[in-house]
């Protein structure tokens, strides 16, 4: 236990990426700005799941997909999830009701679907 912190005076061991180097961090941080893309994709296939069944048991011309419906407490996914529904509000495939729900028109279903297929 004694090697996991780290000196103050020791530049040489902060400089090959300790908890203190901050230059080669921040910038990784700033290019992919949060998360990455693979864990993005990993919850790609619960919001495909997800509109698929709402698909088929609802009534109405509008689909409702609600982060908490998908992912439940899991914050990570719910980042992902909302990643993921603002680049189809960006196509124009979806739209952005309030925080946490966003609304799909049942014509743009099949389109939604096959983005969300192409990304996995």
């Amino acid at each position: 236990m004694a090697g996991v912190v780290q000196e103050a005076g020791s530049s040489e061991e902060a400089g090959r990426g300790g908890w203190h180097n901050d230059g080669e961090h921040k910038e990784s941080r700033q290019e992919d700005e949060g998360m990455k893309v693979w864990k993005i994709r990993q919850y790609l296939s619960a919001l495909l799941l997800y509109v698929q069944r709402r698909v088929g048991g609802e009534r109405g011309f509008l689909i409702s997909v609600r982060t908490r419906d998908v992912c439940g407490v899991d914050r990570r996914c719910g980042q992902a999830v909302r990643r993921l529904m603002m680049s189809l509000v960006e196509k124009g495939l979806a739209r952005r009701h309030k925080k946490g729900v966003y609304l799909i028109e049942r014509r743009a279903v099949e389109e939604v679907l096959t983005a969300l297929k192409e990304w996995i």
